[in-house]
């Protein structure tokens, strides 16, 4: 899969207190989970409708529209991204791509606004994508990622729960990599991890190893771990 995740800094993560003006209907996850007036519904078909004469079948037409919606993410252009993603699972609601897109995008969208809420949702439609792909070491890790984020926002916060989130990250993170053990994207996200933990030589390892195969990490990430990495040898 082309497509890599979008890794927040060290030192820029923060997760914002105040909510944002609530974000239009086909710009949620699966339409907000809201029932359809009939004149949507009506819409929702003429669209199906049309879809399935351009591609042939619906599953077709969500594959097409879910790689639309990667190609706009990959423009950072996450609006349109979700309506994109939306109407992937509008025509197919089986296809694990959707489900992804839903993930990341509300997991970034922690950054900004109701941090806990959008890393559960994140959690949850990356674990629906998981269970209909779970072949695909790529959604393991996004979805160790999104533990990895909780784990943050709980150990930040001062609640329980911070250490739970770490041990599902890592248990993810481990049977992803017997899946991919050559994929660079699942060291460089399991790097982040062990910052969290606080385990910075760890955390090393796993970046070498990413990047050694490839992996191009945040250079604020680089900077953060080499400064926690000369803090600790000079305590030594």
């Amino acid at each position: 899969m082309k497509r890599i995740i979008v890794i927040v800094s060290i030192s820029s993560l923060c997760f914002g207190i105040a909510g944002c003006a609530s974000t239009a209907i086909n710009e949620q996850p699966m339409y907000g989970g809201l029932e359809k007036s009939k004149e949507i519904q009506k819409k929702d078909q003429g669209f199906i409708d049309w879809a399935v004469k351009e591609f042939g079948t619906r599953e077709k037409a969500s594959k097409d529209a879910a790689d639309r919606g990667w190609q706009s993410y990959h423009n950072n252009d996450l609006s349109t991204a979700m309506k994109r993603f939306n109407q992937a699972w509008l025509l197919d609601s089986s296809n694990a791509q959707a489900y992804w897109g839903f993930g990341i995008i509300v997991g970034i969208r922690a950054a900004e606004n109701h941090p806990e809420e959008n890393l559960n949702e994140s959690i949850k439609f990356l674990q629906m994508a998981y269970d209909k792909d779970p072949a695909n070491a790529r959604i393991m890790a996004d979805l160790a990622h999104s533990h990895t984020k909780k784990g943050y926002f709980l150990k930040w916060k001062h609640k329980i729960g911070d250490e739970d989130e770490f041990s599902k990250a890592q248990l993810i993170f481990a049977n992803a990599a017997k899946i991919a053990p050559a994929d660079p994207t699942i060291n460089g996200l399991w790097s982040i991890l062990y910052f969290y933990k606080e385990d910075y030589i760890r955390a090393k390892e796993k970046l070498d190893t990413a990047i050694a195969a490839g992996y191009k990490p945040e250079p604020l990430y680089v900077k953060d771990l080499n400064k926690k990495l000369k803090n600790l040898s000079g305590a030594k």
